[in-house]
């Protein structure tokens, strides 16, 4: 069994290149979070306010960053030197309405440092509660993407205020606790992805 030691440190390196994004605090000496988020920047934006929102009305005081990416296409290719970009884990919005959406996600992660593997990607339904006739995309689709690559899933809705700060809320749960940032021990998230995909 791979253990996080195993990961910690090792860039994925796959045909399609080297890592574009490497993993900060592998072995969780963290004082601040740095978490990417990937998708539409409206989208984007509006989780990133969301997660300061509730960071400060539940009075948890995490300390943390974002980095908002309308793709990981759009981080430079590094060939020598230091990566521009460190995170401790990576949010990718899923768009059910964008037939292409899980495609491009799948292609990203084999450009990201491997220990995210490890549980540090979350995809993040932002479309939950629309109704399936208006998906683009297989509903199955999500959540075998999850299974193949060991992602966590988060079905949530950022178009009304109450669930787009539920989502933010379970965002910043599963992040802290993955990342360790209250107790200096990352945890390697082996349980069901539908832990988290439980309906808001």
């Amino acid at each position: 069994m791979s253990t996080l030691g195993d990961y910690a440190g090792n860039e994925n390196h796959s045909g399609s290149g080297a890592s574009k994004i490497v993993c900060l605090h592998p072995k969780g000496i963290v004082d601040v979070l740095s978490i990417v988020i990937v998708g539409h920047d409206s989208d984007c934006k509006k989780l990133e306010k969301c997660m300061q929102h509730v960071n400060e009305t539940e009075n948890w005081n995490y300390k943390f960053t974002t980095k908002c990416l309308p793709s990981i296409d759009s981080v430079a290719e590094r060939e020598t030197g230091p990566v521009s970009i460190h995170a401790d884990y990576i949010v990718f919005l899923v768009d059910v309405t964008n037939p292409t959406c899980l495609d491009q996600i799948r292609e990203s992660i084999f450009y990201l440092d491997s220990i995210f593997l490890c549980g540090r990607i979350a995809l993040i339904n932002v479309n939950h509660k629309l109704p399936l006739v208006h998906w683009s995309i297989d509903s199955e689709a999500i959540p075998s993407l999850c299974q193949e690559f060991n992602l966590n899933l988060i079905n949530g809705d950022l178009n009304i205020e109450k669930t787009a700060n539920h989502t933010a809320k379970r965002t910043l749960i599963l992040v802290s606790t993955v990342c360790g940032l209250k107790t200096g021990f990352p945890c390697m998230i082996d349980f069901p992805y539908h832990v988290f995909d439980q309906p808001i």
